[in-house]
């Protein structure tokens, strides 16, 4: 017993190793959306949730948008709010979450291994390489799909285990286990555990069943994502309701279906982080591919369509490489198998059959090459789904599956085969090694492979990463032989704990290579060196880069501390969401689902600006600004600065004298509800010539509105109260604007200043990102107020849902 209960933390224990100057607030996470995207945005969102309960709107991102419904805020995630409540810094905190999700998914695969017939022993050992895994550890880069890979488990293991239990507990399990993934800002995994599930129901169908099972599972594959609905009720509408205004709605490819993708299009991002094959090599080796940080060494940049990297390495452990070609071996396919290959055929994304013919000259060459692929199927014929995007996140499923594989190989393997899967394994390691070796050696120095951030490929550094893995795997492969050898002869438990430590030592040291961390004090005291002026909290800014915007001495150089500089110049020049931190508005910033208004006002502004001269587009972004109320500009230019002998990103923040008020009066507008890219562009063009203050558009259908607009110009006097306050006096009636979105929730109240009875107003949207109301000549106080409609209702049914759900969880505790 007491080795079996040490057995369980061995998992946990190696991933606090990995990340203990993280959770001791030496180092923090610095690399990817975890460092730029999610550590201020939860920073932020942490703020705002001490603040008010449920706060709804974040006004600091573009010119306002909802802050439940771009559902990776996590805001109504639970383990986010107490774990960010805590008296610790945010790049604590967020260490402390990845870690805590990375423990939570060794304890569920487990549990997945358990209900799929492995012993508790060779359950655990799905509990450690299933966080472990490349696919899945390298997730602390990204939250919201760690948050999803963790809870995964419990949700494909309650749906597609053939073990005798009821649909009752089934749903108990995946419910709140799928409503956790949704909270947790990942609804896509959510979306393809019912997929897998589903597909796994309908496979079964082809055999007779006579225990019942299938009964209990259809009821659960009903009964499960019904309560998870009900359970996220607030968040699946806010999710919904601002998605159908994200710029995903918007059919920007008219190409025919069969063409390949052109750049900019919704097609093209939805294929973006395929996988390609041949990472398939990483599943034998750690570092088949070379290291992309902090100096470049990635050498399957030199393979045509290596495409952008979501992972470095998809590698499992040697055991698992031999547990996979093992059960090939076999030829044995059972639904664990069945899910493995399914989702690695997905994670290929635009890497499809047509792709496999075009390997051939001059075959194909102008047709899609993701046709004929399974995640081509899924885009093209399952409805909504071209909404999602990045094939890689199946692979999360392919590591569950593997990790499960691994555990009944376990308990079912018998020497002879070991040896013989031992000896193949061996064979195509060294033909990886060989392969690589090759590849570096017919290569010349590519100087056409330098990275933004880390330099010129460093072709030898890669060849001796890939040298240095595959030593690594050909031990870990004698030492895995060795002890499956001792195994076979005699199934003790001290021997089973000997395999699952030498399998979390193995990829342990796997990944420690992929975790990227910057020092604290460092940082801090890096950017002490870099002199700027105080911020204007007031201010709302427009974020400008000359070229890429990053020292174009980074392109040409590389260093060890490069990560350093990258970290705190993200920091300095507020990329991603770092505007976030320092609680400043920003107009062009990053956001995981960007509104359809703003998408087209990008799209429009390069269009008017397209055959403009430097000149004339200075003249328009100036106009832009005046028209949004932006006074503040902070320009990231590819020149360096040097603090501490660190290259530091140019970052200069000028704050303009422009009148730029918040609130504006119009007496005279426009009426069109055409919200399409040749309407704004047209706007675009009329605002630039009126020099930042054009006519307003009210986007309605109401034509009463035409004849009200034929008035004279009034004279007003506007008095703001806050941003959502502002006192007005008219002599004539017009429009009352102000730079904020309309997303079809925000109210307006109105009174005389003369009385204390509020009346509701209509809020428009106006002149596309803006929104405002229709006022009658008057002296009158206004106020604006988000609030959705669907909140109340949203609200009520997952209080009563949750209660519902905890009575009913309790009682079935007691009848155990």
């Amino acid at each position: 017993m007491t080795l079996y209960r040490t057995s369980v933390v061995i998992a946990p224990v190696v991933i606090v190793i990995l990340l203990a100057s993280t959770l001791a607030g030496i180092d923090r996470l610095a690399f990817r959306d975890v460092s730029h995207f999610y550590l201020p945005l939860y920073d932020y969102v942490a703020a705002r949730t001490s603040q008010s309960w449920l706060p709804l709107w974040n006004p600091l991102d573009q010119t306002g948008m909802p802050l439940i419904g771009e559902t990776t805020t996590a805001v109504l995630y639970p383990i986010r709010y107490l774990v960010f409540a805590l008296p610790l810094p945010s790049e604590v905190a967020l260490g402390w979450y990845v870690a805590l999700h990375l423990i939570l998914a060794s304890f569920t695969s487990r549990w997945a291994a358990l209900r799929s017939g492995a012993s508790p022993m060779a359950a655990t050992l799905a509990g450690v390489i299933y966080p472990l895994s490349g696919g899945v550890f390298f997730l602390h880069t990204n939250p919201p799909y760690l948050v999803g890979a963790s809870w995964l488990p419990l949700v494909v293991a309650a749906l597609v285990s053939r073990e005798s239990m009821s649909a009752r507990n089934r749903c108990l399990v995946a419910a709140p286990a799928m409503a956790m993934m949704i909270l947790g800002g990942d609804p896509q995994s959510a979306l393809h555990a019912m997929l897998i599930a589903t597909a796994v129901y309908a496979a079964r169908l082809r055999h007779p069943d006579t225990s019942g099972t299938r009964r209990m599972i259809a009821i659960s594959l009903i009964a499960a994502p019904f309560v998870a609905a009900l359970l996220t009720a607030p968040q699946l509408a806010a999710s919904l309701s601002w998605s159908s205004q994200s710029a995903r709605v918007i059919s920007q490819d008219t190409q025919p279906w069969h063409e390949p993708p052109a750049l900019g299009t919704q097609r093209r991002d939805v294929f973006q982080f395929s996988l390609p094959p041949w990472h398939a090599a990483s599943l034998l080796t750690p570092n088949a591919w070379g290291r992309l940080f902090p100096e470049y060494q990635r050498i399957s940049v030199m393979m045509p369509g290596d495409g952008r990297i979501w992972t470095p390495s998809i590698y499992l452990g040697l055991l698992a490489a031999l547990a996979i070609t093992g059960r090939m071996l076999r030829r044995e396919l059972d639904v664990w198998v069945s899910i493995a290959i399914a989702s690695f055929l997905l994670s290929l994304g635009h890497f499809g059959v047509v792709w496999l013919l075009q390997q051939m000259p001059a075959f194909l060459p102008n047709v899609d090459s993701a046709i004929g692929g399974p995640y081509w199927f899924l885009y093209r014929f399952l409805p909504g789904y071209d909404s999602f995007r990045y094939p890689v996140k199946w692979l999360p499923f392919f590591a569950l599956a593997i990790s499960v594989t691994t555990s009944l190989w376990i308990d079912s393997a018998k020497w002879p085969t070991i040896k013989t899967t031992c000896v193949i394994v061996a064979v195509l390691l060294i033909a990886c090694l060989a392969a690589g070796t090759i590849l570096c050696s017919l290569a010349k120095q590519p100087t056409s492979y330098n990275d933004v951030f880390w330099g010129p490929l460093d072709l030898k550094g890669g060849l001796k990463n890939l040298w240095w893995s595959a030593g690594h795997s050909l031990i870990a492969l004698i030492v895995v032989g060795l002890t499956l050898r001792a195994l076979c002869r005699q199934r003790r438990p001290p021997i089973f704990v000997l395999l699952i430590i030498i399998t979390g030592i193995d990829l342990g040291f796997s990944d420690h290579q992929w975790i990227a961390r910057v020092s604290r004090s460092d940082e801090r005291t890096l950017l002490s060196h870099y002199r700027q002026e105080p911020l204007r909290t007031t201010s709302t800014w427009l974020r400008v880069r000359r070229h890429t915007g990053w020292p174009s001495a980074w392109r040409q150089t590389s260093n060890r501390s490069r990560l350093l500089e990258v970290a705190a110049s993200e920091r300095l020049a507020w990329f991603g969401r770092w505007h976030l931190a320092d609680r400043q508005a920003v107009l062009n910033n990053m956001t995981s689902i960007q509104g359809q208004q703003i998408a087209l006002f990008w799209q429009a502004c390069e269009r008017v600006t397209a055959d403009q001269s430097d000149d004339q587009s200075t003249r328009y972004w100036q106009s832009v600004r005046r028209w949004l109320s932006i006074n503040s500009v902070v320009i990231a230019r590819s020149s360096a600065k040097q603090a501490m002998d660190a290259s530091l990103v140019d970052v200069t923040r000028r704050t303009e004298n422009d009148d730029a008020p918040r609130f504006r009066f119009h007496s005279k507008w426009l009426l069109n509800d055409n919200l399409d890219l040749d309407a704004f562009a047209e706007f675009l063009q009329a605002m630039d010539q009126a020099g930042g203050n054009p006519d307003p558009i009210i986007h309605s259908r109401d034509q009463a509105l035409v004849q009200e607009s034929l008035q004279t110009k009034a004279e007003y006097r506007i008095t703001p109260i806050s941003d959502d306050e502002v006192n007005i006096e008219t002599d004539g009636g017009g429009v009352l604007s102000r730079p904020v979105l309309q997303d079809g929730h925000w109210r307006a109240e109105i009174r005389p200043a003369d009385s204390q009875q509020w009346e509701a107003a209509r809020v428009h949207r106006i002149s596309f990102l803006k929104q405002g109301i229709m006022l009658s000549p008057g002296n009158w106080h206004v106020r604006f107020v988000y609030r959705p409609w669907w909140l109340p209702a949203s609200l009520m049914i997952a209080i009563v849902s949750w209660l519902s759900f905890g009575w009913v969880a309790i009682r079935c505790l007691r009848i155990m």
